[in-house]
């Protein structure tokens, strides 16, 4: 997913990515092509003023520095344009030239490209005006040259877009995408169409055979704008041998209307032309229109309207968007069992991600957009699904991401799905649309059609709804033929303007079941991994791990359940789905205040299960109505489990069970049970079942099985044939499917004990309950507390409770000094004995006992790279709801001295930062110290903490790759690079670079929290040991430049001497008035044979 800044800057001053909208049809001819006409201004830049060309405007309006008129830059002609940078600013030259809307453009431009990463290319922005700003802003789009082409010789780039409706205003940039020189000349820009007189809209491209109906939609737009006297000819044939399987001729002109036809006119495989020809009142033809459409299989592994199958069975799909080989081992820990692939060019590449993935049982949904392109890769695509369709881990094709956004017209997409299925018939090809408006043609061309709806975006907040509704209208613009998916936002770029808000996991969960509630088959989490984001170390972490369980029940509503109800409400969604013979519902708050809703249930008289979204507690209820009351943007997920079905169960049970013995006894007995739990059955249908007639009966069917299964432990082993056991597990079954309805007799609400309590804390259990029978009842209450506090239950009595009435009681305790910390389980119980049998009524609930003092250092490590004054804190905890002195005794080596305060007091369960710091002299050892804080509260010591400070000059953290992290070199992000232990300039271990030509951005780089502070306008160099096998391109050591929101201020390279051994290679620099941190890189780019090394770094301040 890429992710989009929605407003629109203006056009001349910021280098935005705008939304585009591509009207691209497979075979169109709405005319014959026009002459070519070069909109441009001195699009050979030929016409020189003052120095620069006219027509055209640089970046920063200035024709200096890196954007230049030169001579060398000239394909023909005196003059090209030369455009050079080693930032990443993007560099560009535009003009503005008029278009018509809906009409069609060529846009060209010769380049030749030195020393790139990244790519030239086009930038276009669509206007209702001539004058460019956020207000008169329409669409646009970003198209990138090949890697193919950064061979420093001169390319063609072309690209054809169709200007959409009420543009008047066109700005095309001429684009250096990423760092190095590139030459522009001879651009134009020609309109090579008319806007379209005939639009001709299929409810589908490719119609399954199981398809018994397809409409048409015909929009008409004469140029005259009169329809009087017009008429349409519709026809579609086959294009193998030309044979017209449906026509309608002669319809008179209208604005727009839908032509009925049966997809069965088509033969399976094979391809027709749908042809639209708008005549004037004397039949001459004015325009035509065509484009193709198929009848093909669907895909062997995704059955009509289902779920995806692996293996023939149903697979919910959980991906995980940026995830790297080295995270495949933990991804199960939040539920992933499928990842997106990578796009590359190379075979061994993709084989390596293939096998790890299945090695860590994940499937893999396989890229094929290489550089954002498709019509560039269809040589690539059908290479890739030859190659790799057979591959166990293999999942799907992604043939393009967000195409709209990005630009590409459904002609594309139409074409990649067909090479790809004419290879691959069993894997289904999954697309993600960015815009709903686009969803119906994005849907016709991909087997899975997948929304990215994220609502949280800091510069166009949407409603958290929005999630839902995206994936509603995706269901109904693919007409509920093609399965859906959604990609749930579950990430934060910090310092971005957009996407500085990490969503809550409640938010994710509300996101998540409105996918379901919509129809999703399948969700997504973007992202793992992204520049200065990793989930793994984020908050939502636990959140998903713990939200793992709750995605096997959705993969089985979403394979196996029927949605029976729903309802879409402003304030509330909920939805009920039927599974066997139970229920499920879904009620889901899409507002930030506090709702209520009341779900219908099919029957009255359920035991109902309150399973996820709150603590989990189960009831039984006579009501037909399911009362929901939800937090702000809370989720609940619940279980139903009507009491007819499980008595009709246990009298299944009991009828079958007739005959297993010869007894005259049992068989007189068991008969006699499965009539009354036939009578019980019987009682509960009906839609308003009566309640006293129903416990009634269950009393008398739960008093024969309880003589019956006395009377089966009463015999022997012969009369009992050898079937003790299963006798005696049929008859426990049975009563234990009953019993909820006499325990419906006493409706138990549990108020817990507070959710954190300390030792020695005292805490109280209360319990409110209801007789919904029709006796008096005296019920006594018992509390189990856990095992660990070692305390006896505590028992108290209501006293008698009538029918209707309520009675409350409650247990005090004590937590034991001694008892660890941890969650433990108190359960409440409720006995009570209803004619004649004792019933119990349980619920329990969790707490979490907590010491009494809690306290962490942060930072636990100190990189002292000079003599100065460090910052630390220590943050404390109270877990009491008393007041709390803590005094913290510091423990500091000699040489350093730490200013800390000696106490500090918390109110109940404040947790307070105290702030203190550490001072290293000039005349510091160089090594390694340990200063040690011990909290002390209430007569007690805790755990000591100390705080690592390094005295180290070298500023470059785990600078020679010998600390190991968790997934490689401690406080490097390696990306595709290896940590080699085989070679090293010194110590054991290096980082190591291979060759990858599809990779522009091959490097390693420090990991955020390695990022080193450096001061504006202190010099600062850079050296290391590089090793350099390769003998073309470039490899080089570098700093990025930080400023204080994560953004790149600049980058410092120097290139390492090519093919040979370890070589010093020293960057030096000058930090900018912006830039707060440095961070080093290693590179290779795309031109590179060979693999390179990196050891021993050292970063020193300069006198």
């Amino acid at each position: 997913m890429s992710m989009r800044n929605n407003s629109l800057g203006l056009v001349l001053l910021l280098s935005v990515c705008l939304v585009v909208q591509w009207f691209g049809f497979g075979g169109s001819k709405a005319s014959a092509d026009l002459p070519a006409s070069d909109v441009l201004v001195n699009g050979g830049f030929e016409t020189i003023a003052n120095g620069v060309p006219s027509g055209w405007v640089p970046i920063g309006n200035t024709w200096t520095g890196g954007v230049q008129i030169a001579s060398e830059a000239a394909r023909t002609g005196s003059y090209g344009v030369s455009i050079q940078t080693n930032t990443t600013n993007n560099p560009w030259i535009s003009q503005g030239v008029p278009v018509d809307e809906e009409a069609t453009y060529a846009i060209t431009s010769w380049f030749k490209a030195m020393g790139v990463t990244g790519a030239p290319g086009f930038k276009i922005e669509f206007y209702t005006s001539q004058v460019p700003s956020p207000q008169t802003a329409l669409d646009g789009y970003s198209y990138r040259s090949p890697a193919s082409y950064l061979d420093g010789q001169w390319h063609e780039l072309s690209y054809e877009v169709k200007a959409p409706a009420g543009a008047k205003y066109m700005v095309v940039y001429l684009r250096l995408y990423g760092t190095g020189k590139v030459y522009f000349d001879d651009a134009a820009v020609v309109k090579t169409k008319d806007a379209q007189q005939i639009v001709l809209t299929p409810n589908q491209t490719y119609y399954y055979p199981e398809l018994t109906s397809g409409s048409i939609h015909v929009v008409l737009k004469p140029l005259d704008g009169l329809f009087a006297g017009k008429k349409t000819d519709l026809k579609l044939v086959k294009e193998a041998g030309g044979a017209v399987v449906f026509a309608q001729t002669d319809m008179a002109a209208a604005a727009e209307w839908n032509v009925p036809f049966q997809p069965s006119v088509m033969e399976l495989g094979q391809t027709y032309v749908l042809s639209a020809e708008l005549k004037d009142a004397a039949g001459e033809i004015i325009s035509r229109e065509e484009r193709k459409l198929y009848r093909w299989n669907r895909p062997t592994m995704l059955p009509q309207n289902g779920p995806v199958q692996v293996g023939g069975q149903p697979f919910f799909p959980i991906i995980a968007y940026h995830a790297y080989p080295n995270d495949f081992p933990y991804l199960n820990q939040i539920g992933i069992n499928t990842i997106q692939g990578v796009n590359t060019a190379s075979e061994a590449t993709l084989q390596t991600l293939l096998d790890a993935a299945h090695a860590n049982g994940l499937k893999v949904l396989q890229t094929l957009y290489l550089n954002m392109q498709v019509k560039e890769n269809f040589a690539l695509t059908e290479q890739m699904v030859a190659r790799f369709k057979s591959h166990p881990a293999l999942l799907g094709w992604m043939i393009m991401d967000e195409p709209t956004y990005n630009g590409i017209p459904q002609s594309e997409i139409l074409e990649a799905y067909k090479r790809i299925h004419s290879i691959d018939p069993d894997h289904p090809t999954y697309m993600v649309e960015s815009e709903p408006y686009a969803y119906r043609s994005t849907g016709q061309a991909t087997d899975i059609l997948v929304t990215d709806v994220y609502p949280y975006n800091g510069t166009n907040m949407q409603p958290i709804s929005a999630v839902g509704e995206g994936v509603r209208k995706a269901v109904l613009d693919t007409d509920g033929v093609k399965p859906v998916w959604s990609v749930l936002q579950t990430f934060r770029f910090p310092g971005s303007a957009s996407w500085d808000y990490l969503p809550t996991i409640g938010q994710v969960r509300n996101m998540a079941y409105q996918s379901i509630l919509a129809g999703s088959k399948g969700l997504a989490y973007y992202s793992i991994n992204d520049p200065g984001w990793r989930m793994q170390d984020s908050a939502l972490w636990a959140g998903l791990a713990a939200f793992k369980d709750e995605l096997p029940l959705i993969g089985e509503l979403a394979a196996q359940g029927s949605k029976t109800a729903e309802q879409i409400g402003e304030a509330v969604q909920w939805g009920v789905w039927s599974k066997g013979q139970e229920q499920y519902a879904i009620a889901i708050n899409v507002t930030q205040t506090a709702q209520t809703a009341e779900i219908p249930l099919a029957n009255a008289g359920n035991r109902v299960r309150l399973l996820y979204g709150d603590e989990p507690s189960s009831w039984e209820s006579w009501d037909a109505k399911l009362d929901v009351n939800l937090g702000p943007e809370q989720a609940l997920v619940y279980r139903i489990t009507p009491f007819i079905s499980e008595v009709q169960a246990a009298t299944d049970t009991m009828q079958d069970a007739v005959a297993l013995l010869q007894s005259k006894h049992w068989r007189q007995k068991a008969s006699e049970l499965a009539a009354k739990l036939g009578d019980v059955r019987q009682a509960l249908s009906g839609q308003a079942p009566d309640v006293k007639d129903v416990m009634n009966k269950a009393d008398k069917a739960l008093d024969d099985t309880s003589k019956l299964t006395s009377w089966v432990n009463g015999q022997t082993d012969t009369v009992l044939e050898g079937k003790r056991q299963a006798l005696l597990a049929l008859l426990n079954g049975a009563y234990d499917r009953v019993e909820p309805i006499a325990q419906s007799t006493i409706r138990l609400d549990l108020q817990p004990p507070p959710d954190v309590m300390t030792p020695g804390g005292q805490g109280a259990v209360s319990v409110r309950i209801r007789n919904t029978g029709d006796k008096t009842l005296r019920p006594w209450l018992r509390v189990d507390l856990p095992d660990a506090f070692g305390l006896q239950p505590i028992e108290r009595e209501f006293g008698p409770v009538k029918s209707g009435a309520t009675a409350n009681a409650s247990a005090d305790f004590t937590v034991p000094p001694a008892v660890p910390a941890g969650t433990y389980n108190v359960t409440a119980s409720v006995y009570y004995e209803y004619k004649g049998s004792l019933f119990q009524v349980s619920s329990a609930r969790e707490l979490e006992v907590t010491p009494l003092l809690q306290a962490k250092l942060s930072p636990i490590t100190i990189e002292a790279a000079k003599a100065g004054t460090y910052p630390f804190a220590v943050e404390l905890t109270n877990g009491s709801t008393e007041p709390l002195t803590v005094e913290l005794v510091r423990t500091v080596p000699n040489g350093l001295t730490v200013d800390l305060a000696a106490f500090a007091t918390l109110v109940g369960r404040e947790t307070k930062t105290v702030h203190g710091s550490v001072t290293i002299p000039a005349t510091v050892t160089q090594g390694v110290y340990t200063v040690t804080v011990v909290p002390k509260a209430n007569g007690g010591s805790y755990a000591p903490l100390p705080l690592t400070v390094r005295a180290e000059t070298n500023l470059v953290y785990n600078s020679g790759f010998e600390i190991a992290g968790t997934n490689g070199p401690d406080g490097w992000l390696m990306r595709t690079g290896v940590w080699d232990k085989t070679t090293a300039y010194g110590g054991l271990a290096s980082a190591k670079l291979n060759p990858d030509a599809s990779n522009n951005w091959n490097v390693i780089n420090a990991t955020e929290a390695k990022e080193i502070p450096v001061v504006a306008g202190r010099q600062y160099r850079l050296s290391g040991w590089v090793k350099n096998g390769s003998t073309a391109g470039s490899v080089a050591l570098g700093i990025r430049q930080i400023d204080t929101n994560g953004v790149s201020v600049l980058y410092n390279w120097t290139e390492a001497a090519r093919g040979g051994d370890w070589t010093k290679v020293q960057v030096s620099f000058t930090a900018l008035p912006q830039t707060k941190r440095a961070a080093v890189y290693f590179k290779v780019d795309q031109g590179v044979n060979g693999s390179a090394w990196v050891d021993d770094l050292e970063m020193r301040e300069l006198p």
